[in-house]
């Protein structure tokens, strides 16, 4: 449950550091780059018309009596056939970088501490003229929360 809230506080944070970016879609022309939960819509079998994307996801974790920690990756997509299109990809995923490294103290919504350091990969193989980038993050939360039952 708590996992769900740090994904959706993300993904509002990364709104916020992509709002200023507009990229080349599948279809021509240029529009802002859509953050989704988790996956893709789930409504299409042809995601192309999804560029440009980030998805955060969470991906792992562990739940201890102190608390949790989680692993959750950024997947930042974009479409481009000019030889350097694969730059925009990696320009997302820095932009994103960079705000949460802005972060006051690492604290996110009062709630969500981001571990020390980042790291990103971007597979050798891309399916051109889709590119992905991805920016692992970890971050660590205090579990179970006080509730009255």
């Amino acid at each position: 449950m708590t996992e769900n809230l740090l994904a959706k506080a993300l993904c509002g944070h990364v709104r916020k550091a992509l709002a200023t970016m507009r990229l080349e879609t599948a279809g021509g022309g240029e529009k802002e780059i859509r953050v989704f939960e988790g996956y893709l819509s789930a409504q299409r079998t042809d995601n192309s018309d999804e560029y440009p994307f980030a998805i955060v996801r969470p991906v792992s974790g562990r739940i201890e009596r102190e608390g949790t920690s989680c692993s959750v990756d950024i997947i930042c997509g974009c479409f481009g056939r000019e030889e350097t299109a694969w730059q925009f990809a990696v320009n997302m995923m820095r932009r994103i970088a960079d705000s949460l490294a802005e972060l006051h103290w690492g604290i996110l919504q009062s709630r969500f501490v981001l571990d020390e350091g980042m790291e990103w990969e971007m597979a050798q193989d891309q399916a051109y003229p889709a590119w992905v980038s991805v920016l692992h993050t970890a971050w660590t939360f205090r579990t179970p929360e006080d509730r009255v039952d």
